[in-house]
């Protein structure tokens, strides 16, 4: 029946049944997505982690709970509200791992096998757009040769360039110290897939170069 025809009722009904449809497959592939991810823990790996992917911190769980490995995990210490649930997953599932500020990742790196990280979207122009501040950190490791893991749904490939996605800018006045300054930042990062050596979905690996 065209919507033109249906009732409200039928509608609304008809809008619930494709919304459940919809999120029953964005969370079958997210389980397919942590599958195929905990594959890439292996034992006496030393995992740094940014930002508080769901993803992410269901596959350290899992490669911990249901493959035994044995780990620790780096955390790179940012918005306290996402670092604490980073810290609690990991605690919670009796996961060795230390807290860091971003600034002294350097004098952790000669523990460092790998980076995990997630991504809100991968652009049609080959940029992840994530969390605050990962841009920094990938670029980092990728330097110094540590490599780098993006796990991410392909439901969240866009056809769209950076330029379209929602990055917003934010403004604000501080008072800090007796000093007052205007102080600029956006909403999300943007990493050139360049730096990042994995890019791991449902299906997964897949050749950066092919995209």
């Amino acid at each position: 029946m065209a919507y033109a025809d249906a009732s409200y009722d039928e509608i609304k009904n008809q809008t619930v049944r494709i919304l459940k449809q919809k999120t029953k497959l964005f969370e079958s592939i997210t389980e397919k997505v942590i599958l195929v991810g905990r594959q890439y823990v292996r034992d006496n790996d030393v995992v740094i982690t940014h930002s508080a992917s769901t993803v992410v911190e269901r596959i350290l769980v899992e490669a911990k709970k249901e493959l035994n490995r044995k780990f620790s995990v780096i955390i790179l210490k940012q918005d306290f509200l996402r670092t604490k649930q980073m810290i609690t997953c990991l605690t919670e599932a009796s996961i060795e791992h230390i807290i860091v500020p971003e600034y002294s990742l350097i004098l952790q790196l000669e523990k460092a096998t790998k980076m995990f990280i997630g991504a809100v979207s991968i652009t049609h122009d080959k940029q992840a757009v994530a969390v605050v501040g990962t841009a920094n950190v990938v670029s980092f490791c990728h330097i110094n040769h540590i490599p780098v893991y993006l796990f991410v749904k392909s439901l969240k490939f866009s056809h769209q360039p950076h330029t379209r996605q929602h990055i917003y800018l934010k403004e604000v006045d501080m008072l800090q110290d007796g000093c007052g300054y205007h102080l600029t930042t956006h909403s999300h990062d943007l990493i050139d897939l360049k730096l990042v050596d994995h890019l791991i979905t449902e299906n997964g690996e897949v050749e950066i170069g092919t995209l």
